[in-house]
């Protein structure tokens, strides 16, 4: 697994945040710029990609709290002012604007995703799943497929991080580069089915579905409840 995912996500929205306060660059400019900016930043993490298993994963992680650690000490980036520990952004639109934002932002990713999955890179991916060994003395550049893919895997939480910084109105480390976001994208993609098209939507809806009623009917034993109920379900 990647814990670098959540840190793109992170990412678009400070992108998002200091293109829209700093600059007034319009939410609808701001989405793919932000989008570009996190896969270029991707690119950086190919070192890592000759590692396998939890040393990725460890490699990953350590990415992710470094880039948390320059965003909180460089003024520019953690704020407008020298002492601002967070990004205000202008809500210029309503929650049902920023509910359509997400669902055409999920359909266009779900698209993205079928077209890969029906090219040559996406059979090259399913050979290197397979058999990295193999699919390398079959001719294929396995460092370039898995790095187009990877970048690609970071575009999109960039995009969904771009719309929920204004959606929240005001960001900061603590609630956009939250550890909690990429352990939901791994146990939702493990609940809902490693390797499936649908697998993660389902985890995600399920998953949230099951937070929000622990949250609602057993509020002071909430997490502990959730964390049972997802050990049962992924056992059993």
């Amino acid at each position: 697994p990647s814990f670098g995912h959540g840190v793109f996500f992170g990412m678009g929205a400070y992108t998002c945040a200091i293109l829209m306060s700093r600059y007034q660059v319009p939410l609808a400019l701001v989405i793919p710029v932000a989008a570009v900016v996190v896969g270029v930043f991707s690119l950086a993490f190919m070192p890592m990609f000759k590692q396998r298993g939890f040393f990725f994963a460890l490699s990953t992680l350590a990415a992710a709290l470094a880039v948390d650690s320059v965003i909180r000490n460089v003024p520019w980036l953690r704020g407008l002012g020298a002492n601002d520990q967070g990004w205000n952004l202008p809500n210029d639109h309503s929650v049902l604007f920023y509910f359509y934002c997400a669902l055409v932002a999920l359909l266009c990713c779900l698209a993205s995703i079928l077209v890969l999955m029906h090219s040559r890179i996406g059979l090259a991916l399913r050979a290197i799943h397979k058999d990295e060994i193999v699919a390398s003395a079959a001719g294929i550049h396995c460092a370039r497929t898995k790095m187009i893919a990877f970048v690609m895997s970071a575009m999109w939480p960039a995009v969904f991080g771009a719309i929920y910084a204004p959606f929240l109105v005001y960001i900061s480390t603590e609630t956009v580069f939250d550890l909690k976001i990429t352990l939901n994208m791994i146990v939702f993609t493990v609940f809902g089915g490693i390797g499936t098209f649908l697998g993660p939507i389902v985890g995600g809806v399920g998953l949230t579905l099951i937070d929000q009623f622990a949250w609602s009917h057993f509020l002071d034993y909430h997490s502990l409840i959730y964390g049972v109920l997802i050990v049962l379900i992924i056992t059993f």
